[in-house]
């Protein structure tokens, strides 16, 4: 457990008047319009939509992959409008973990090399052999630790990608479709596993989702129509 008592007086993700257009051509097309959204420390949060609701755009501004094209976005405090791609970069790679629907694990290399990536790009960590073994290890995968992702099922690439989230401890985690490659019992096996993982780390999720049975498991529940949020 970690404290995020620096975090703890203001949300730790917020949006204010968030949109964002894309030209197609001559046209512009509005995918957010107006997405004003506080999450607070700690806290479950899922958005559900239909495909092409805007749901995996929201994420991605959210987490400052992407930028607006009106409003802003505070992450941890910190405007993202005032932040340059490296600086963003540097944010989430020290305070945020991430997990995908396609898992995006690197396929040349092994599921503890996939893990400890995550932890040697910042050149201050002593003891990420020691962190790796604990993250595969909680997740079940201790004994897959040198297969790569073409030798592992999708539920278990699913877990390496959920060690690799939480191995920078994370104060925020981003899911996008966590559950969605996954039949119907790895499913339920990877969902209770991120909700523990939260949990023991004491972290806020913040996930996009077609599956109502796993936005059902958050505290607040919201849901993209035509741009915009609602409860």
């Amino acid at each position: 457990m970690k404290s995020h008592a620096n975090d703890a007086a203001r949300p730790v993700i917020e949006a204010r008047a968030l949109g964002k257009r894309v030209a197609i051509g001559a046209e512009s097309i509005r995918i957010l319009d107006g997405i004003d959204l506080a999450v607070d420390d700690n806290a479950t949060v899922s958005i559900s939509g239909s495909s092409g609701s805007g749901k995996t755009t929201l994420l991605a501004l959210l987490a400052g992959l992407d930028t607006p094209t009106a409003g802003e976005v505070s992450l941890l405090g910190r405007p993202l409008a005032g932040l340059d791609e490296d600086a963003r970069a540097a944010l989430r790679r020290a305070r945020v973990g991430f997990v995908f629907q396609s898992f995006h694990l690197l396929p040349n290399l092994t599921a503890e090399e996939n893990v400890a990536l995550a932890l040697e790009v910042d050149t201050g960590q002593t003891d990420i052999d020691e962190r790796v073994a604990a993250a595969l290890d909680r997740v079940g995968l201790s004994a897959r630790r040198r297969h790569l992702p073409s030798q592992l099922s999708g539920g278990e690439q699913q877990r390496v990608a959920l060690a690799r989230a939480m191995v920078v401890r994370p104060a925020v985690l981003f899911a996008d479709e966590p559950t969605g490659n996954l039949d119907h019992a790895t499913r339920e096996h990877v969902a209770s596993l991120l909700f523990d993982l939260r949990a023991e780390h004491d972290c806020t999720l913040v996930l996009v989702t077609h599956d109502r049975e796993l936005a059902d498991r958050c505290d607040c529940r919201y849901h993209l129509e035509g741009g915009r949020l609602v409860s």
